[in-house]
């Protein structure tokens, strides 16, 4: 029996004592609908409901694209452009994201990505072939190595593109991971986050003149080894796995399409995690986990399927359809408002006001707060003045009539809002907050200046 089963089970067999002093209660409420475990009925009949009943399906929430991200060194970009393969375009890893704690302090996200690459030895990435490529005239004048002692460690590395687009503001998954759970720690009572992993194990095709890394396949193993990597950051209370979702049901499919997900109350303070890829890799992630039973990430799937709770549509204009029939029945969707640089330098939005009517949960831009397409100017190329942050709180029109929209959810500090396809009519009479953080009590140490006690100086 697994870790994650053992769990479960422990969980069920107190909600099954819990259940047996309630028996009266459940008599009286017979023809009430059954909750999973790890859920709840959400609001009573006669209870006034509050923000805390809105169940994950029922919001929308800000994401970032590759949240690690750092932009090539000048010298190597204008390296890339002379040599870069047939489909990639240098000028497309001109973005550039904040620390993941300042993004969910100062940006309001709430979903974020980390590419990872197998290192279990440490120094598969070190000293990049860019560093070497890009040491040569004309070059070198820009030329600064990028080669931070972390690559040497063991474990998972964050990376976007071996060897060339490596600059990242956490090299190690386990510094990433930290990084959130240390955050998530001094925010108690926060709204979910969301971590959309990719593992990726391309090799990059091309002629070079030295050899490029050759990173290593995502094996069987090596994907256990991933899910093991993460635990050993949080706590099993800290996260929402798909056993937690599934309960003693025998798919998560069954789950989101009845009882749903479960309610902020539920979910507040947890991180769940999520996996970008399709494909091979994620048979093998699936393959001996049914319904990914043990598993820590949610895969994206297909409606209908055993594992089908999260699904990844990352075109909301030639999938929009697809993604809002998903959202009526229950599953929880990724989509995208922007490609970089394409709509930093046109000021485009038909693609961002797109995903955010298509009722995708997690929306994901490289452009979270204005400003950050000022980048481009620094390696010469034109930008427009583009962001896409989370659009206010609008009620239907039909509900607007009756003054139910809250202003107050449309604070600075709003992290969320009623999701437009799926949130029931009362959100919109709620704020959707977070508790401030905890304020560190002062600590006078005895003896210093402080102290009241000390002797005068």
């Amino acid at each position: 029996m697994t870790q994650r089963s053992t769990i479960a089970r422990t969980r069920l067999s107190a909600l099954i004592g819990v259940a047996a002093l309630l028996l009266p209660v459940a008599a009286a409420n017979a023809g009430a609908a059954p909750t999973a475990p790890g859920q709840d009925a959400g609001p009573t009949q006669n209870a006034e409901p509050t923000q805390d009943d809105l169940k994950l399906n029922e919001l929308q929430f800000l994401g970032s694209h590759n949240s690690y991200h750092l932009p090539p060194l000048k010298g190597l970009y204008d390296f890339a452009k002379t040599v870069a393969p047939a489909g990639l375009n240098p000028d497309q890893l001109l973005y550039e994201h904040a620390p993941l704690p300042d993004q969910f302090s100062a940006q309001g996200i709430r979903q974020i990505e980390l590419d990872v690459s197998a290192d279990p030895d440490g120094g598969r990435f070190a000293s990049p072939a860019a560093n070497i490529l890009t040491n040569v005239p004309p070059y070198s004048d820009d030329y600064e190595a990028w080669n931070p002692p972390e690559l040497d460690e063991p474990g998972t590395k964050v990376i976007h593109i071996p060897d060339f687009d490596m600059r990242t503001t956490c090299v190690l998954l386990t510094q990433c991971l930290t990084q959130i759970r240390d955050w998530s720690k001094a925010h108690p009572g926060h709204l979910p986050i969301a971590v959309l992993i990719e593992a990726k194990d391309e090799v990059i095709e091309g002629d070079f003149p030295i050899d490029l890394v050759a990173p290593l396949p995502y094996t069987a193993d090596r994907l256990d080894d991933l899910d093991a990597e993460i635990r050993t950051v949080f706590e099993e209370n800290e996260i929402f796995t798909p056993d937690d979702l599934r309960g003693n049901a025998d798919t998560l499919d069954e789950v989101v399409t009845g009882p749903g997900w479960p309610s902020m109350s539920v979910l507040r303070g947890q991180t769940m995690f999520l996996m970008d890829n399709g494909g091979a890799i994620a048979e093998r992630y699936k393959d001996g986990h049914p319904a990914l039973e043990g598993r820590v990430m949610f895969t994206s799937g297909t409606p209908g399927d055993p594992d089908a709770a999260f699904i990844k549509l990352n075109n909301p204009i030639t999938q929009g359809a697809d993604i809002t029939d998903a959202v009526e029945a229950g599953y929880v969707v990724r989509t995208r408002a922007d490609e970089p640089i394409d709509q930093a330098q046109s000021g485009d939005t038909t693609m961002q006001e797109a995903a955010f009517a298509s009722g995708a949960q997690w929306v994901s831009t490289d452009y979270p707060v204005a400003g950050l397409t000022n980048l481009l100017d620094d390696y010469g190329l034109p930008f427009a003045d583009y962001s896409s942050p989370l659009p206010p709180n609008e009620a239907p029109a039909a509900l607007r009539s009756a003054s139910l929209r809250n202003a107050e959810a449309d604070g600075p500090d709003r992290v969320a809002r009623c999701n437009p396809v799926s949130a029931p009519d009362y959100c919109y009479t709620l704020a959707i907050t977070e508790p401030d953080p905890p304020t560190t009590p002062t600590t006078t140490v005895p003896g210093s200046p402080s102290d009241p006690d000390a002797p005068p100086g």
